[in-house]
């Protein structure tokens, strides 16, 4: 017999966040990753762009993109960052 265990908790105030994502960075990454994927006729393709010295993420791209309303399963699997 599989019984759940619910647990609640009020939540804690955390730490500030501070993004990494250089905007302009982030747009020529999935431009060129949109015509890289088009021009081979891959089915997708990853862009992850990071700062060596500090490990920073500068960009991360996918494409093709996600849109939850026009997304399968399948879809879901083939876009999932490993």
């Amino acid at each position: 017999c599989y019984f759940e265990r619910v647990v609640q908790q009020e939540g804690k105030q955390g730490q500030s966040l501070t993004l990494s994502i250089d905007s302009t960075l982030q747009s020529l990454a999935y431009e060129q990753l949109k015509k890289t994927v088009d021009d081979y006729q891959a089915l997708l393709g990853s862009v992850l762009i990071v700062n060596p010295d500090n490990g920073q993420v500068l960009a991360l791209a996918n494409y093709p993109s996600f849109d939850p309303n026009q997304s399968s399963p399948t879809d879901l699997a083939l876009l999932k960052n490993n």
